[in-house]
């Protein structure tokens, strides 16, 4: 399937919690640029 990068804007917040189980990994990073990016897979 590979990696869906989306972008969001830095005042987008979201209050997540990780599941014990969980089939989709979430990886979530700041770019130099300060934007944020989550990569699902």
């Amino acid at each position: 399937m590979g990696h869906r990068a989306v972008v969001l804007p830095l005042h987008f917040k979201v209050s997540w919690k990780p599941a014990p189980v969980n089939p989709i990994r979430i990886m979530i990073f700041f770019s130099a640029s300060g934007d944020v990016y989550c990569l699902l897979d």
